[in-house]
């Protein structure tokens, strides 16, 4: 599951990190990718909190960055089922994504993902 630090925050009422992680994951969700905008990524699962930092990155349009995100850690994890590997392959998607304004236009290339790596 892929849900956002603001959207959880409205739908739970905390901005804890755990009683979130916590919330989907007792509802059966088996992993939680929790993004949490410039600060990076949660991994959470039954056994496991793990922290994915940012990479910094130059703020001109945050639009498209929460699918590019999700659709980049989709694309790694498929191939490597990695999940600690998958969210930083998105987290450089993503701050490559706020750097280019437009929707399309910011989704990045798969060398430029490993380049900002």
């Amino acid at each position: 599951m892929f849900p956002s630090i603001e959207d959880s925050e409205a739908l739970f009422g905390t901005s804890d990190i755990g009683e979130i992680c916590d919330h989907f994951l007792g509802a059966g969700v088996e992993m939680v990718v929790l993004t949490l905008a410039e600060k990076g990524a949660v991994i959470a699962t039954g056994d496991t909190h793990i922290s994915i930092d940012v990479f910094p990155a130059d703020l001109k349009d945050a639009t498209g960055a929460g699918d590019t995100f999700d659709g980049a850690f989709l694309a790694e994890y498929s191939r490597s089922s990695d999940a600690v590997k998958a969210a930083r392959f998105a987290c450089a998607a993503a701050s490559l994504s706020v750097e280019t304004v437009g929707v399309v236009a910011s989704i990045p290339a798969e060398g430029a993902i490993l380049a900002r790596i």
